[in-house]
C-alpha cells in the first residue's frame, strides 16, 4: 500500500475583520472616517495531491465562504478560492 493520492474535505467557520479608511472630497467639503467589522462566514472545502515521484507531489484545492459580510454597501457574498500548488522535498 502506498500513499500515491490522497483527498481531504474540511469545513469550519471562517473569523475576520475588516478596516477601511476612506475620504472623499465633493467641492470644497472633505469626509473621511474609518469603517470596522468583524464577521463570521461558513467555509467548507476539498483538495487532493496526487506524489508524482518520492520528492514531488502536486496538489489542488477549492474553498468556499458562504455570506461573506461588507457593511459600507450593506452587502453580502460569497467568496470561490482555487489553489495549485507544488511541493518538492529535497
Amino acid at each position: 500500500m502506498s500513499n500515491l493520492w490522497e483527498i481531504d474535505a474540511r469545513v469550519g467557520a471562517f473569523a475576520a475583520r475588516t478596516t477601511t479608511t476612506y475620504s472623499s472630497v465633493v467641492h470644497e467639503n472633505v469626509n473621511s472616517g474609518r469603517v470596522s467589522k468583524t464577521s463570521t462566514s461558513l467555509l467548507a472545502g476539498v483538495g487532493t495531491a496526487l506524489t508524482v515521484s518520492s520528492h514531488c507531489t502536486v496538489r489542488v484545492d477549492y474553498i468556499r465562504l458562504e455570506q461573506v459580510k461588507e457593511k459600507t454597501f450593506n452587502r453580502a457574498f460569497n467568496v470561490d478560492l482555487v489553489t495549485a500548488g507544488v511541493a518538492f522535498v529535497f
